[in-house]
């Protein structure tokens, strides 16, 4: 049976020859949709090794949505750790406990439009 011929890798820009769809070097992004591959992968956003530890050890000590606290209610569903300051403004922030917040999904995805009006930020986690 004969091999495919080889065409040009599909990544912009890239000559390599493929049989496949990308080269070798390219193939990662096969199954990244072009706004994933600006936005980048969650390590290069900060979201690393050093800050899944820190998550976990955060959601141990507050198990619940703060946010519906506030608002007397108690939710333990859908919880999602939060940086108070985005990391696009304060970087250095990124690992200080004392600029997280443990929210459920919904008020999450309210934070995050606050955000991105208040700073202009385009990502959401």
């Amino acid at each position: 049976m004969p091999s495919l011929m080889k065409t040009p890798c599909n990544h912009p820009g890239c000559r390599r020859a493929t049989r496949g769809r990308y080269c070798e070097d390219h193939r990662h992004l096969a199954y990244r949709r072009p706004s994933e591959r600006r936005r980048g992968t969650p390590a290069e956003r900060g979201y690393d090794h050093h800050w899944r530890k820190l998550q976990q050890a955060y959601i141990a000590e507050h198990p619940l949505c703060e946010d519906c606290l506030d608002d007397d209610t108690i939710n333990a569903w859908n919880l999602e750790v939060d940086h108070i300051l985005p990391i696009e403004v304060r970087p250095d922030l990124r690992l200080c406990w004392d600029n997280l917040r443990t929210r459920c999904r919904q008020h999450h995805s309210l934070k995050t439009l606050e955000d991105q009006r208040k700073y202009g930020t385009a990502q959401h986690q």
